[in-house]
């Protein structure tokens, strides 16, 4: 297990516990600079790892003890590219999602992801609640570096969406879990928040990044 852990430029106290965490274990790397965004963030970690698998966990959010693991070993048996669980969200963290809910347990061919994951994705249509949580999956690292898989820079939101869309064609066959492993934490502060409901950032740059 390599665990990296991307600083982009925090304010509080989080550079001193990621350095202590670093210091105390050798399989924990740590990358510390100026704030340049979480499309930046991503970048630097998918250019750091170097294992067959790679998942992401955004700072505000937490997940089972298991999740890796168990992903991990659903793709490895299935000799999938993509490996999926559910994530547990809202206030009260009592509402359950899933990226693609057709594709939500078992094991899947490539025509199956492209038909009930990767077209609603691409052109959603009314009433397909199909998501694009990069951080419900496990990617292989070979085929994110055969294809220059990136995160899209400048983006301050819809960027795992983008992320998604370029890694789902490559995609032979995928395994899924309907297990929550994943913990989406809600809070007033967060970039969502000031995205969508305090809408901070201005709308050019919303309806912006919404076309792209």
């Amino acid at each position: 297990l390599e665990i990296i852990l991307i600083n982009d430029g925090s304010t509080d106290n989080s550079g001193a516990i990621c350095r202590q965490y670093a210091a105390k274990h050798e399989h924990i790397r740590l990358h510390e600079g100026e704030n340049h965004g979480v499309s930046t963030a991503y970048n630097i970690g998918l250019d750091m790892a170097r294992g067959d698998f790679v998942a992401f966990c955004d700072s505000d959010d937490f997940v089972a003890p298991t999740m890796y693991q168990v992903m991990y070993e659903q793709a490895v048996a299935n000799q999938a590219d993509m490996s999926c669980c559910r994530l547990r969200c809202g206030r009260k963290m009592d509402e359950l999602r899933a990226n693609a809910p057709a594709l939500m347990d078992g094991v899947f061919e490539r025509q199956a992801v492209l038909e009930k994951w990767f077209l609603p994705l691409l052109l959603p249509r009314l009433g397909q609640r199909v998501f694009g949580y990069q951080v419900l999956c496990l990617f292989r690292r070979e085929i994110l570096e055969k294809h220059h898989i990136r995160y899209q820079s400048g983006l301050s939101m819809h960027e795992d969406r983008m992320f998604i869309l370029e890694y789902l064609p490559h995609v032979r066959r995928l395994t899924a879990t309907p297990e929550p492993f994943y913990n989406y934490v809600f809070h007033d502060n967060s970039l969502c928040a000031k995205y969508f409901i305090k809408k901070e950032v201005p709308l050019h740059t919303r309806e912006r990044e919404w076309l792209l």
